[in-house]
């Protein structure tokens, strides 16, 4: 009988297939048991059939919050401590230096535990390995382990692999960690460009990027939901191209030569195992190697990898492949297709009351989506009642549209002045009013379902659930510079919302777990954007000089970083030292309490000499005059926005918009397409894509109807609506079933 091995491998899927090679080799000494995810299954009836196969989610292999220990499953932890025990393994080991992964083998009575300990964690291991070199890969760890158990395992480049076979070129955008996604927008125009060669790609993704291929006109994405099905996708690749994830080393271990983009993590570390995998690495960063999260906004050594310095490696990749890369797709018919929802059939009799509540009665970028959606939803079926904190303009819209609005002024508001300040105290004191007050609104007037517009008022999804009826958030914010409150707030959003509706993929991709959040971006309606574009575009030039210019501009409140006007500024200057000279027209103004950012950006015009070349007109009631009199739009924030509305209605006008590389903009602009990408905080850069502009006008024509049409297709009022629609009537049926 064979000695009994439990092998503790609790991580990705990436680092189960690393393992692979030795857990082959381990079933012919031992009756191999993996404790691993429950994928872990798939795996086994491919790779290492002899392998028995103990399913767990560890919670210290979570992402995020893996130190909340009152949280942990310390029952299902109980139960398999105790089927660990009745197995009475006679070895047991870790490739990791996990104290955790050690201390289980202690509680499972392992007799011999193997591992690389980590300062006190010696003490659970009675034979200590030697660990690799700091610089070593994972599979070295398993050679080292094999080495203690008397095993014959290859050395990492003569590890067996399938046989070459031709197929599609297979692209993957997927990842586990949103901080090693390369943006999606660079993998589509590789895609196209492989296309354009004449090579059949097919394009895989995660569920939550879906919606985003969708939106660029891919229709034949492959959604694999399990590792099984993941497998059966690389059967048919010649070549796969992706993100450093698990998929990549699947990938390798069914034979197909991988393209691996790094960007937090080390290619000496993960690389994957097949002899022609190939790979670049991100840019370096202080803070490199990372694992579950990036120190900045954005991961800055990913993210500024750019497409012109991938596009040259992927090119001698292919062509090293050429031989093995089909030249027309084929169907593919044994993966299982993720459709869209069907909407649920809405029940017969009175109109579902719907209370939307508000942050404030002033216009901006989130009170004009709900003037939208309560104008074109369907009131057949649907009956709005609003309520704002104060009497003002947006108040006015809705009342016009025959909508009841009430003004209560206590609601619970999240502002940047109540944190961190004295203000934290009637904040605290007003929230069980502000819930008492709407708790009874909902009982008094038979509300069906709230609806929350905004990420900052916490009292509705309270007073929702108190009173039993379903919540739903709408999140238009981008929060991470909260970080420290994060994580308690968006348990309470998704905690107390059936549906958490994100206006972006950045906005949805702050919260972990993602279970009950799903993707809907606003909607803009052409019919509000049809003007007499040349008479405005001549009136507003004339008013403010611009006649002959070249004009760039921008809209939005006047903040420096967040909204970015300062890199417009830098960028204007640039050109000139060029010789090219454009006029920069900043349409809004600075927020209450931030004139001073206004008064610092003219200072800065002055500095630069550039005061004849930057138009402020301050805040307009209406901005699709000065929309009509720009050549350009620039989305300058060098900081995330959720869902830029000014980007949208840019395009709504038929401009070509230049935006930032990050948060929303990357569902609304296809480079190349409707505009163009620059890094956050580049003027070279945003100076250079103008230059570009300016110098081919028939691409601007181009992008600016391309950007029309998008608005039409894909960003449409009607079909907003309808989604948000289908929520509503989803989550009352729920409810009444």
């Amino acid at each position: 009988m064979k000695p009994k091995l439990l092998v503790v491998e609790l991580w990705g899927v990436g680092d189960l297939a690393i393992a692979t090679p030795f857990l082959r080799a381990a079933c012919e000494k031992y009756d191999v048991t993996v404790l691993a995810k429950p994928y872990a299954h798939d795996l086994q009836k491919r790779f290492w059939p002899g392998v028995r196969v103990i399913s767990f989610v560890a919670p210290w292999t979570a992402f995020k919050h893996k130190y909340r220990l009152f949280a942990w499953p310390w029952l299902e932890i109980l139960r398999l401590g105790r089927t660990l025990v009745r197995e009475r393994f006679d070895v047991g080991l870790s490739a990791r230096w996990d104290p955790r992964d050690h201390l289980l083998l202690v509680l499972a009575r392992v007799r011999r535990r193997i591992g690389f300990s980590r300062a006190w964690s010696r003490i659970f291991l009675n034979q200590p390995a030697e660990r690799p070199a700091p610089k070593a890969h994972r599979y070295e760890y398993w050679h080292a382990l094999a080495n203690a158990l008397d095993l014959e395992v290859p050395q990492r480049q003569n590890i067996p692999m399938p046989p070459a076979r031709q197929g599609y070129l297979l692209v993957h955008t997927g990842a586990a960690q949103p901080v090693r996604v390369w943006p999606l927008e660079r993998f589509r125009n590789l895609t196209l460009r492989l296309r354009e060669r004449g090579f059949a790609v097919q394009v895989a993704c995660d569920v939550n990027q879906r919606e985003w291929w969708l939106a660029v006109g891919e229709t034949n994405i492959a959604t694999p939901e399990t590792v099984t099905e993941l497998l059966n996708l690389t059967d048919a690749a010649g070549a796969f191209i992706g993100n450093d994830s698990g998929p990549g080393h699947l990938a390798a271990f069914n034979g197909v030569p991988t393209f691996t983009v790094f960007g937090p993590q080390l290619p000496e570390w993960f690389a994957p195992l097949h002899p022609a995998s190939e790979w670049c690495e991100g840019r370096p960063c202080v803070h490199k190697p990372c694992s579950d999260y990036c120190q900045f906004p954005v991961p800055h050594c990913l993210w500024d990898l750019s497409e012109q310095s991938v596009r040259p490696r992927i090119d001698e990749f292919v062509a090293r492949h050429r031989g093995s890369l089909q030249r027309e797709s084929a169907p593919i018919e044994h993966i299982r297709w993720v459709e869209p929802e069907t909407p649920q059939p809405v029940p017969a009799g009175e109109p579902l009351r719907v209370l939307h509540v508000h942050n404030s009665a002033d216009i901006y970028g989130a009170s004009r989506s709900l003037v939208r959606l309560i104008k074109t939803i369907d009131r057949r079926r649907f009956k709005p009642l609003v309520v704002v904190p104060e009497e003002g303009l947006l108040k006015a819209m809705i009342e016009a549209q025959g909508v009841e609005v009430l003004v209560h002024p206590r609601l619970s508001i999240v502002t940047r002045q109540v944190f961190g300040s004295w203000r934290i105290v009637p904040f605290l004191l007003n929230y069980p009013l502000s819930v008492l007050y709407l708790w009874r609104l909902i009982r008094r007037r038979g509300i069906d379902l709230v609806h929350t517009n905004t990420g900052v008022v916490l009292s509705p999804a309270l007073a929702a659930r108190l009173a039993g009826v379903p919540h739903m958030w709408h999140v238009r914010d981008w929060f991470q510079e909260f970080r420290n409150v994060w994580p308690a707030f968006s348990w309470y959003v998704r905690t107390l919302s059936q549906k958490v509706i994100a206006v972006s993929h950045a906005v949805a991709g702050q919260f972990e777990p993602r279970d009950n959040v799903v993707v809907i971006h606003n909607g803009f309606s052409l019919e509000e954007f049809q003007v007499p574009r040349e008479r405005l575009r001549g009136e507003f030039r004339a008013r403010y000089g611009l006649d002959g210019e070249f004009v760039v501009g921008c809209v939005g409140r006047i903040k420096l970083v967040r909204k970015g006007q300062e890199v417009l500024v830098r960028a204007t200057a640039l050109l000139k030292k060029r010789g090219l000279d454009i006029k920069a027209l900043i349409v809004g103004a600075p927020f209450p309490g931030n004139e001073s950012h206004l008064t610092q950006l003219q200072e800065l015009v002055g500095e630069l000499g550039i005061a004849d070349r930057v138009v402020f007109t301050g805040e307009l009631a209406d901005a699709r005059a000065a929309y009509a009199a720009m050549d350009v739009y620039a989305m300058t924030s060098a900081q995330p926005e959720p869902f830029g509305g000014v980007v949208m209605e840019a395009m709504s006008m038929g401009l070509p918009v230049i935006a930032t590389n990050i948060g929303g903009s990357l569902d609304q602009v296809v480079g190349g397409v409707t505009g163009e990408f620059v890094p956050p905080d580049d003027a070279t850069s945003l100076a250079d894509g103008i230059e570009r502009m300016m110098r081919k006008p028939e691409l601007r024509q181009q992008m600016g109807s391309a950007a029309r049409e998008r608005i039409a297709s894909q960003f449409s009022l009607p079909e907003m609506v309808h989604k948000i629609e289908h929520l509503f009537e989803e989550s009352a049926a729920v409810r009444k079933n």
